[in-house]
């Protein structure tokens, strides 16, 4: 992935990849910090960030659902659901 750009006025390349990487911390630290600073001024990253956001908790909540469910005790990672 491309590093984040170093003018707080000037989108990453791909703006959602980055969004992504920002809310699942796979950004350096400096790059995560230029990101988190550019959102604060662009509309446009902020909202793919928020949105990464919350799509990462709606799969860890459908993944919690999931195997909260009782039938899921029997259930091994890898095997098939029938």
């Amino acid at each position: 992935m491309p590093g984040v750009p170093l003018s707080p006025n000037t989108c990453p390349a791909d703006i959602e990849e980055t969004a992504e990487a920002y809310v699942m911390n796979r950004l350096l630290p400096a790059d995560a910090l230029h990101f988190e600073t550019h959102s604060i001024g662009c509309r446009q990253c902020a909202t793919a960030a928020t949105e990464a956001k919350c799509f990462a908790r709606a799969v860890k909540q459908a993944a919690q659902m999931l195997w909260a469910e009782p039938s899921a005790q029997s259930r091994k990672p890898g095997s098939h659901w029938h």
